[in-house]
Order: C-alpha cells, then sequence, then structure tokens
C-alpha cells in the first residue's frame, strides 16, 4: 500500500452532517444495458463499533470487524450491537488498523492485511472457529504487502498491495500456503481486488506514473495468472471501467460491477452487461449507478452481503454501515432474473 493511499484511510476528519440519503442514475445509456441495471434504494443501517476500519460479511449475513487486535462479531443480523470474540496477536495489525479483513466464502478462514508496506507487510490468515476470548487466534502468516483483498475461493485470496514505485497483485493458496505475484506494474497506488468466473479485476487506486488514471479499472483471465510470471497490469489488462479510485471491487447477486472510490460523493454500480463486454475487448462500461448514503465529500467503500442480496456502504470516518436493497418496479422481477441467469452463464 502507497503511503498516500494509508493517508486517506488514516488521517482525521473534520466532522460533515449527513445529508438526507439519496440514490441517482447517472451515465444512463438506451437499451437493455441500462435497463439491467437494479433500481437499489436505502432500506436501513447499522452501527459498526467504535474504531473500526475494516470489517466483512460472515456467511450468515452477519458483520465481522476488528478493532485493534479484538475482533467483533455482530449479535444478529442489522443488529446495532457488537461483541467480542476472539482477538488476533499483539503485532499482527499496524496501528493505522488493519487494512482489510476478509472472509472466505464457508467462514471457514479469515484473512487480515496488517496495513503495513515494503519488507514488514503481513497477511494473517485464521480459521473463526478457533476464536476465543482465552487467548490470542493462531494462524499463519504470510510476507505479503497489502491494501485489499478478495477471496476467489475457500483456499484463494486475491492481495492488492505495494507503494508508488512497485504496485501488484498477489495470489494466496491458503490451503498449501503458496504464493506469488500475478500482477505487477500498476502505475500508482493500490485499488480492489474482485474476480467473476473468468476474470480477476483491479485498479489503478492514485495515478502516480501511469499511464492509466485513478480510477482505471482493468481485466485479467484468471486462466493467465500464473505466481512468478505475473501480468503487468498497463500494458496487457483490458480496460473494463473508470469510475471513482477503485478503493474496492467486487459484485452484486446480478453481476454488476460495485465499486468504491476516495474523496467522490458516491459508490457506484457499473453495468455488468458493459463490463464483461469490455473484459473481452469492448469499449469500457459507462452506464453506473451512484449510491450517496450521506453526501460527503471523501471515500465510500461498497460490499455485496451475500446472505441478504443487499449492498453495505460506508463512507470514510463515518461508522455508520448504509444497507441497499433492490426494489424492483411492477414487472421488472422477472427482466432481472432472466438477466441474472444470462450474466451467470456468460461468466
Amino acid at each position: 500500500m502507497s503511503t498516500l493511499s494509508r493517508s486517506f484511510r488514516s488521517r482525521s476528519r473534520a466532522f460533515v452532517p449527513r445529508a438526507a440519503a439519496f440514490v441517482t442514475l447517472a451515465h444512463l445509456t438506451v437499451g437493455v444495458a441500462a435497463a439491467a441495471l437494479p433500481d437499489y434504494q436505502l432500506v436501513g443501517s447499522f452501527p459498526l463499533p467504535t474504531g473500526v476500519n475494516a470489517y466483512d460479511v460472515l456467511p450468515d449475513g452477519r458483520a465481522l470487524a476488528i478493532v485493534g487486535a479484538s475482533i467483533y462479531a455482530q449479535d444478529a443480523l442489522h443488529s446495532p450491537s457488537f461483541s467480542v470474540i476472539g482477538s488476533v496477536p499483539g503485532g499482527t495489525v499496524s496501528s493505522f488498523g488493519a487494512s482489510f479483513l476478509r472472509v472466505n466464502p464457508s467462514g471457514t478462514r479469515v484473512a487480515i492485511g496488517d496495513n503495513e508496506f515494503g519488507p514488514g507487510a503481513e497477511v494473517f490468515v485464521f480459521n473463526p472457529a478457533a476464536l476465543s476470548t482465552a487467548s490470542p487466534v493462531p494462524g499463519s502468516t504470510y510476507p505479503i504487502d497489502n491494501f485489499d483483498a478478495h477471496w476467489a475461493g475457500d483456499d484463494t485470496l486475491y492481495v492488492t498491495g505495494g507503494n508508488f514505485t512497485e504496485t501488484l497483485v498477489t495470489r494466496l493458496d491458503a490451503g498449501s500456503g503458496a504464493f506469488g505475484t500475478v500482477v505487477n506494474s500498476v502505475g500508482g497506488a493500490s485499488g480492489g481486488v474482485t474476480t467473476d468466473a473468468t476474470y480477476l479485476y483491479t485498479a489503478n487506486g492514485f495515478s502516480f506514473t501511469g499511464p492509466s488514471a485513478t480510477g482505471d479499472i482493468r481485466a485479467f483471465p484468471l486462466a493467465a495468472l500464473a505466481p512468478g510470471s505475473p501480468l503487468n497490469f498497463e500494458t496487457q489488462g483490458s480496460p473494463v471501467a473508470s469510475v471513482l479510485s477503485g478503493n474496492t471491487l467486487g459484485f452484486d447477486s446480478l453481476g454488476n460491477l460495485l465499486v468504491g472510490g476516495g474523496l467522490d460523493t458516491f459508490a457506484a454500480v457499473v453495468d455488468g452487461i458493459e463490463v464483461l463486454a469490455a473484459a473481452s475487448g469492448g469499449p469500457p462500461a459507462t452506464t453506473l449507478l451512484e449510491l450517496s448514503p450521506t453526501g460527503a465529500t471523501d471515500s465510500h467503500f461498497v460490499r455485496l452481503n451475500p446472505a441478504t442480496g443487499e449492498l453495505l456502504v460506508t463512507a470514510f470516518a463515518d461508522s455508520t454501515v448504509y444497507r441497499y436493497a433492490i426494489v424492483p418496479a411492477p414487472g421488472t422481477l422477472v427482466l432481472l432474473g432472466v438477466l441474472a441467469i444470462g450474466r451467470r452463464r456468460r461468466g
């Protein structure tokens, strides 16, 4: 992670009064792709424990978070209360707090980035079933530079990290412990990372050397990724979109690309049909939905809750998680189902 990227997360902010939540549809194109964007509406919220700067979602939909070395679990779905269920060993995270906390699909592994960079940076992986308030949880530590991460399966973790001179994506096999660089030469700070069935997606989080710009998101065929023989982000990635800073990436349940970004007033839902077409050599996607729960001019982070299908949006220095759900117009339920099936087949 770059020093500048870390400063976005760690520096203090003046309080920004919350504006009324709103959703806007921007850059709307004509045709099936535009109709495919779902109508996400704000349906609720819940607070995270004080001091949280990294959290994820368990398979049952509850949030799992880290404050210092303590691991908190949400007491019930959408609940405002959390309980400490264990801790990680001392020194697992830096004084900035964890860079990320990511739960694998089955809930059998959790990965935490220490928020350091350079030779001392580490990723810690543990089984959450072993958490106990009696002693720190045992686990495995890997010397991987870290900013964000994504579980592509129960064993495969992709991690972004680096600094302005060497920003890359590392793949870790948590079963064997083997890891290696699969994408390198990002011309700027680290961004988010995600996958579908065919491609890995990552972003230039803050352009420095270029030629890519801040928020440029590029796709790489999963079949072409080989640790030790990394693909070049600038010359070998397929441009799929350019929006925000790409500090978090993911997909919703319909295959639309989720993008978070710094110093903007929204998180984005980018049309998945256009994204897939761009990954295959078409023009970059431009149709997107803007989700702006606070109106704050700052970083927004977005992720899917697979258990509920909701999108969870947070703003920097705001401990509230805002929940967005699809509110279909009459007659659109069948269309959304057909589009979802089509996207899965394409993936």
